[in-house]
């Protein structure tokens, strides 16, 4: 991830925005989920929105009016059962990106954060989401696309980028 921000920066010159995505579903109660399954969740949604902060937070600072933004979703919010390890991830990315809002006020850093909380969105998540033993699968995933997958990405993605407040050089 370093050296992917190092070439975004040598192929466009300045990082005005950075918009981490990150998430994969698991659907399996705490005490049917192994260590691995909690681990794999956690490596992608939670440490996959802090690799790209890292990563691109030097060059956001240096950019001099910069904006991360980190999406969490509905289950950093509030928590659901069978989705212990989606819930932890997603409250962690919560918690971390409140925390580098007040970092970089306090530092008088020129970025800012902003984490986005997003209901159901009709991708592929729940579709490609792994169970715990004795889950289906399937029924999780029909379950999702058809009770709480209510927004497209199109739609998803508007949202987001409607309320990332404009930068001078968009302008």
């Amino acid at each position: 991830m370093l050296a992917y921000a190092d070439d975004v920066v040598a192929h466009f010159g300045t990082v005005h925005q950075i918009y981490n995505n990150a998430g994969i579903a698991y659907n399996g109660s705490v005490e049917k989920s192994e260590f691995k399954d909690i681990e794999r969740i956690m490596d992608i949604d939670f440490w996959g929105v802090v690799n790209g902060t890292k990563a691109f937070l030097p060059h956001l600072i240096a950019s001099g009016d910069g904006h991360v933004v980190n999406i969490s979703s509905l289950c950093g919010l509030i928590a659901v059962p069978g989705q212990s390890a989606y819930n932890a991830a997603k409250f962690a990315v919560r918690g971390f990106t409140e925390s580098l809002r007040q970092e970089m006020l306090i530092a008088k850093h020129p970025v800012q954060v902003t984490c986005v909380h997003p209901g159901g969105i009709k991708t592929a998540v729940a579709r490609n989401a792994t169970v715990a033993e004795d889950e289906d699968a399937q029924t999780f995933a029909e379950f999702f696309d058809k009770r709480l997958a209510l927004h497209t990405p199109e739609m998803a993605a508007t949202t987001i980028l409607d309320g990332v407040p404009s930068m001078p050089w968009m302008k």
